[in-house]
């Protein structure tokens, strides 16, 4: 199965090997940010990490439109540990709760561990949500070692859901990161849970990938191997579909 995970939450995309969509025009017009489906992408973040300040500042304009937090946001998409703790500083007590978390997820999208293990240092929720609800854990990056390690050691809920019910387990599986989701099974997560979009599980989508250890690990780990999906598929159907005779095999004996 191709990997493609598409999330849209509020103004924030993730992509996994898509090419930029057609039409997204000029980012900006006047000096504002008009296209933030654009600025979202590996390699937006990747100039961002390498130190490209308008692309930094692209990311922030698009995360949090409030003046006010843009300073917080920026360093932390800069990865500025100095700025986070001058820009944090400067806000209000109840602006730095919604800023910074924002500025956490800004942080572990594009992949500043340093930030990150900074803005939970100074009190954000390693659970903090951004964009449209969305945890960071499934932002870039978040589900992706070592970014995922950090957030789980410093008590980020394995199985902390955004929209249509995806955890990161789910979007772990989907792109096929056997390690960051055998993480997650140690840290606790649910290898049961299934998107409310197709009903799929992690142990579906692990044995569409042709994943034979990660299918052995989600099956040691509880999941079902009866389980279907919304178009009544199971993991052994993906499997035979896929020509997964091992697999197949596998999940036909934990019947």
């Amino acid at each position: 199965m191709r990997v493609l995970l598409l999330i849209i939450f509020g103004m924030l995309v993730v992509r996994s090997g898509a090419a930029e969509p057609a039409g997204c025009g000029p980012r900006y017009v006047d000096g504002e940010v008009r296209n933030c489906f654009c600025v979202f992408d590996d390699r937006d973040y990747a100039e961002c990490r390498q130190g490209l300040r308008e692309r930094c500042q692209e990311i922030a304009d698009c995360v949090g439109p409030s003046l006010r937090d843009r300073p917080l946001l920026e360093a932390a998409a800069r990865g500025d540990l100095g700025g986070i703790n001058r820009a944090f500083s400067a806000l209000d007590q109840a602006a730095r709760r919604q800023a910074g978390e924002l500025a956490l997820c800004t942080a572990v999208a594009i992949g500043h561990l340093a930030a990150a293990d900074a803005l939970i240092d100074l009190g954000i929720s390693p659970d903090a949500r951004g964009g449209g609800g969305m945890p960071a854990l499934l932002y870039p990056n978040g589900h992706r070692l070592p970014m995922l390690r950090l957030l789980l050691d410093r008590g980020a809920n394995p199985d902390a859901a955004g929209g249509a019910d995806i955890t990161a387990l789910i979007a772990a599986t989907h792109e096929g990161l056997s390690a960051e989701a055998r993480l997650l099974l140690e840290r606790g997560a649910d290898p049961n849970a299934a998107t409310s979009i197709t009903g799929a599980t992690a142990l579906i989508y692990a044995a569409s990938n042709g994943d034979l250890e990660l299918v052995r690990e989600l099956l040691n780990r509880g999941a079902r191997p009866d389980h279907k999906d919304q178009s009544g598929r199971t993991a052994s159907d993906v499997a035979r579909d896929g020509g997964h005779e091992e697999i197949l095999r596998t999940l036909e004996a934990h019947r």
